[in-house]
């Protein structure tokens, strides 16, 4: 829209050139006017200022409404579009609306914090609602669980329960038994508390494996022997006695054997030699096959079921790296000694003697280092295979013997009359104990510095089988500590495998009430029974026989040769 005089009506005009805070509000008319004369003069109209802060010309001319920014407020339009344009592109006004959203940002954020802490204090509010109910809960549970203990407490002492144990009459005290009998006799002929009657124990689970090993590989030959000994129960792990009974042997090198291929050959070797091999693929088993593309699994096999250690302390170490890369290969194993091989492998029992009663049993044997490797001494073996023929005809082994002796004479641990000044639960595991003796095939972990003959714990389950089961407490302090005592007996009798099922489902019903029972017990009594325990196992420790040693068991040579032998070894 143009005027008269030709001048652009859209075209704004800054605040700048008239500034109506700069401007005498009494002459602004004029100054409106003088400013259109100089340029912008719009049919010299003279203009006016109304109250919207928009300026306008007079009613004698015909034009409309000026419009000003209404951010900035420093230009003037004549047309909305024009306006429209400028706001647009107004700094000021993307700032503004900048500012506005921003503020819109922040008001929303609050309005979420404040839900979020309504949620929260919500939230609260329900955990300490149940925590209440808990606690009151547990209330109920304690005062009806103390009411339960205390008739418990009043039928688990009954003179009528004591009294048919040793047939004696009802009000005539009780009196124990001898310091000198059989603890196996008193479990035998007096059950403390029987199991419940009718209960079936459990079956085995279903992928159990039920199968019976074959005899161990025997040989008339004396170039090739097993390295079992009858003493091996005594100071080795099952794991190792299974090991040198069914899956290794010595054998004495022919030049056959040192021309054969073999794993490891370091050194050189030679004829008479004494090297380990896999029992169930040697030549003398099995017989020297031609080779053909068939047979070179079985040859490989054969060639990694051999080594040749070079001195006795290594035949330990030499056998298990042999047993690792070549059991499982071999096709000539029987499927059962493999069975039984990773089932005692995934047993955890160790035995501190092993390595020491390896090297000893290999003198045993005969064989002798030389500076040509292992030797046998054939005089050495078989004055040893002739004393062990003479030692089979009982049919009883020297680590049974030693075993039932020191049971028979054991005294018992725990007495009828042990019930008033301990637990259910500390009674009845402690049942499951009986006296045993310290050997060096227990010295492992904390017990290596106790004395040889030292009285401990053994599990009467499985009573005999070394690295498990057996528990050496130094003081009365450890063995009251039931951190100490009797959690690790628990738990070793939880998971044994000879202890019957009904005796494990007693201990853990009593173990659930063995603390609120201690509870209710007059201080001090807990402490006493462990005193007395404690005497009554070591007061029998000069009674017992000292145990044997691995060199009084193994000795086959002179005293003097031994004694020389363990100088060295020292």
């Amino acid at each position: 829209m143009n005027n008269a005089s030709g001048n652009n009506i859209g075209t704004p005009f800054n605040m700048s050139d008239l500034n109506p805070y700069s401007v005498d509000p009494s002459n602004q008319n004029a100054a409106i006017q003088t400013f259109f004369q100089g340029g912008r003069n719009l049919q010299g109209a003279p203009a006016f200022q109304d109250g919207s802060g928009s300026f306008m010309p007079s009613s004698a001319g015909n034009l409309q409404c000026w419009q000003v920014c209404r951010v900035c407020q420093q230009s003037f339009f004549t047309t909305a579009e024009c306006l429209q344009e400028h706001e647009i592109s107004c700094q000021l006004n993307l700032q503004v609306q900048n500012f506005l959203q921003q503020q819109q940002q922040q008001q929303q954020q609050q309005e979420q914090n404040n839900q979020m802490a309504q949620l929260q204090a919500q939230a609260w509010q329900q955990v300490a609602a149940q925590n209440e109910f808990q606690q009151q809960l547990q209330i109920q549970q304690n005062q009806l669980q103390r009411q339960m203990n205390q008739q418990q407490q009043q039928n688990q002492f009954d003179l009528l329960d004591l009294a048919p144990m040793f047939g004696n009459d009802f009000g005539r005290p009780v009196a124990p038994p001898p310091m000198n009998s059989s603890i196996n006799d008193i479990f035998q002929n007096n059950d403390f508390e029987p199991p419940p009657q009718n209960q079936v124990e459990p079956p085995p689970p279903q992928n159990q494996v039920m199968y019976s090993l074959p005899n161990p590989p025997t040989s008339s030959s004396p170039n090739h022997f097993m390295l079992a000994l009858d003493t091996d129960d005594k100071w080795l792990t099952p794991l190792h006695c299974f090991v040198r009974r069914y899956c290794v042997e010595a054998f004495i090198a022919t030049s056959k054997d040192i021309a054969a291929p073999c794993m490891g050959k370091r050194n050189p070797l030679s004829v008479d030699q004494v090297g380990i091999r896999c029992p169930y693929c040697s030549p003398e088993r099995i017989g020297r096959k031609s080779q053909t593309p068939g047979d070179e699994d079985d040859t490989q096999a054969c060639e990694n079921g051999v080594v040749y250690p070079s001195i006795i302390s290594r035949i330990y170490n030499s056998s298990i790296n042999l047993l690792q890369r070549h059991l499982r290969i071999c096709p000539h194993v029987p499927p059962e000694i493999l069975a039984r091989y990773e089932e005692l492998k995934s047993s955890n029992a160790r035995s501190g003697a092993s390595k020491k009663y390896w090297v000893d049993s290999a003198i045993t044997l005969g064989l002798v280092d030389t500076p040509h490797g292992i030797r046998l001494d054939k005089e050495v073996h078989a004055s040893h295979n002739n004393k062990n023929a003479e030692t089979t005809g009982d049919g009883k082994g020297v680590d049974e013997w030693s075993n039932s002796s020191a049971a028979s004479q054991a005294a018992p641990l725990v007495l009828p009359s042990d019930k008033r000044s301990t637990t259910a639960f500390t009674f009845h595991l402690l049942s499951q104990m009986q006296p045993c003796v310290f050997t060096e095939a227990d010295r492992l972990g904390r017990r290596r510095g106790l004395k040889v003959g030292f009285t401990g714990l053994a599990c009467r389950h499985c009573f005999g089988i070394h690295g498990s089961g057996r528990f050496f407490p130094s003081s009365v302090k450890t063995m009251a500590d039931a951190s100490k005592s009797l959690d690790v007996i628990y738990r070793h009798v939880m998971k044994c495998k000879n202890c019957p099922w009904e005796i494990k489902s007693r201990l853990r019903s009593l173990r659930e009430v063995h603390d609120s029972e201690r509870n209710n017990m007059p201080f001090g009594n807990q402490r006493a029974f462990f005193v007395k325990v404690w005497h009554r196992l070591h007061a029998q420790s000069e009674v017992l026989p000292p145990p044997l040693s691995p060199h009084d068991l193994l000795a086959t040579k002179p005293a003097i040769e031994l004694n020389q032998f363990a100088n060295k070894a020292a």
